[in-house]
């Protein structure tokens, strides 16, 4: 996996994975706890075509994705 990690960081140039600093771990780590997850129970909600069981976690989703994306676009475009 190390072998893989380094070879993505040298031909895509990917500085936040090759020493990512706090603030991206932890926007990993709620990825991974958080939006994992809610990713299957969401898949279940749109198979079942249970509309009101994902309205609401949707926006939630979308907000939360749109907010992680403005420390990562600031580190990007500030470097």
């Amino acid at each position: 996996a190390q072998a893989l990690l380094d070879w993505h960081i040298r031909v895509n140039g990917d500085f936040l994975m090759g020493a990512p600093p706090l603030w991206f771990r932890s926007v990993v780590w709620v990825e991974i706890c958080l939006q994992l997850p809610f990713f299957f129970v969401v898949v279940k909600a749109l198979y079942d075509r249970d509309e009101a069981a994902f309205r609401i976690p949707f926006i939630v989703y979308g907000a939360h994705t749109a907010t992680t994306m403005i420390p990562i676009l600031g580190e990007i475009l500030g470097s």
